[in-house]
């Protein structure tokens, strides 16, 4: 599960940031570190959001609910 969410994320902080410079999975170097961590936590700052927001949206459907089944 993790692996789908790093890859995941990465891919959504790329899309928003654009790729490395000069990165190619072919020759990952150490210097390209900094710029790959940007785009991992910014995919997972975005993908944390959405499914925040789903989860509470969710969570007060079922609060409201329930509390007008015990009214």
């Amino acid at each position: 599960m993790k692996w789908g969410v790093y890859a995941t994320s990465y891919w959504l902080g790329q899309r928003l940031l654009g790729p490395v410079p000069g990165f190619t999975f072919d020759g990952v170097t150490l210097s390209a570190g900094p710029d790959v961590l940007v785009r991992l936590w910014v995919g997972n700052l975005v993908l944390a959001a959405v499914f925040a927001t789903v989860g509470y949206a969710l969570a007060l459907r079922l609060v409201v609910d329930f509390r007008a089944r015990m009214a």
